[in-house]
């Protein structure tokens, strides 16, 4: 099942395109509320004119800690078998992206 949190606006959902055999174990993770508190500014008069948008993701060094520390936790967690069989491929996957 796929959970898109109300007010999400980035699509954090990734449908893996592949052969599945047996049974998975899909983990998904968003930092939905991030540390770095973002800005709008007006810039014009006009208001027609389109306003400065500053979302400043990751610029906090605990918006980067926490989803690092999750990855290392999941890391740890297969190389001890914890549940090994079940782990889908999208994870091995993300695990190789984020750690590299």
């Amino acid at each position: 099942m796929d959970i898109i949190p109300k007010g999400a606006r980035a699509p954090i959902i990734h449908h893996y395109e592949g052969d599945f055999t047996g049974n998975f174990l899909a983990i998904r993770a968003a930092f939905l509320y991030q540390l770095s508190c973002g800005s709008t500014h007006i810039t014009s008069v006009d208001p027609s004119s389109k306003l400065v948008i500053n979302v400043r993701y990751l610029e906090h060094q605990l918006n980067l800690e926490v989803p690092a520390r999750f990855l290392i936790m999941l890391k740890r967690q297969r190389a001890l078998g914890l549940s090994a069989s079940t782990w889908s491929p999208t994870v091995d996957a993300a695990m190789e992206h984020r750690t590299t």
